[in-house]
């Protein structure tokens, strides 16, 4: 029986919890989806309150598991430069205990970087921490290695804009000595994936990654537009559209 990992992300039509309510094989994360009493139940580790994601109930909540699932968290934490989330974990410790198919709905590894006025200017958004760009990255690779569905992890949209820029990835990296440079980031936000995918390669685009996330080690950060409302919109954009470009460099080897 296949594996069905359900995100907290938005859901799509094609399942109701109701046929799920007694299969073993499903796996839940946090708080979602309560009504599932029989599914996996996976918290990250700050919910968890250990050092790593733990398998609270289900089929899953074993030793076996929980050591791989310990394993996959520290490997891929480090692959990241930062911690990585429970979503990506259960999936890596998956791919490595079972060779059942994998099916992900409700999990895109993409949410907003937009920092809403909900937030004031010098506080954090706890999905900052992830770097959602590296995840992405080694998602797109397991699924290539390994039997999974994952149709939400595939962008959909053609992010577009204008061709008028060289080098916007060198642009950017010089964005990290320019505080609240707003213009400029605008300016890159606008560039379309076309030109972006003429100046990057898969090296080049893991190396803009830390540009998009916050060190929890570090209580400084030189990524200004995490903070700032109306930059944070632009540097979202950006985000997608290099998810684009990645997502087209891996599909296209």
């Amino acid at each position: 029986m296949p594996w069905q990992l359900i995100g907290n992300g938005p859901n799509n039509d094609t399942f109701h919890t109701s046929s799920l309510q007694f299969h073993t094989n499903v796996v839940v994360f946090n708080h979602g989806f309560e009504e599932l009493t029989t599914a996996s139940r996976i918290y990250n580790a700050m919910l968890a309150k250990s050092d790593s994601p733990r398998c609270i109930n289900g089929i899953l909540a074993t030793k076996s598991f929980s050591m791989q699932l310990a394993q996959s968290y520290l490997e891929l934490s480090s692959a990241l430069k930062q911690i990585a989330s429970v979503g990506l974990t259960t999936l890596h410790a998956l791919t490595q205990t079972s060779e059942e198919y994998i099916n992900v709905i409700g999990m895109t590894l993409l949410p907003s970087l937009v920092k809403t006025t909900c937030w004031a200017p010098n506080q954090v958004v706890p999905s900052h921490y992830h770097n959602w760009l590296g995840e992405r990255r080694i998602a797109l690779n397991l699924c290539q290695q390994f039997p999974i569905t994952w149709p939400d992890l595939t962008l959909k949209s053609n992010p577009i804009g204008h061709d008028w820029i060289a080098n916007p990835d060198r642009l950017l990296l010089e964005l990290q000595q320019q505080p609240a440079d707003t213009k400029a980031l605008v300016r890159l936000s606008t560039i379309s994936a076309k030109c972006w995918l003429e100046h990057l390669s898969i090296d080049t685009l893991t190396a803009l990654e830390p540009l998009f996330h916050l060190d929890r080690k570090s209580h400084r950060s030189k990524n200004w537009w995490l903070f700032n409302h109306e930059a944070s919109f632009e540097i979202a954009r950006i985000q997608y559209t290099l998810a684009w470009c990645q997502q087209s460099l891996l599909l296209s080897t």
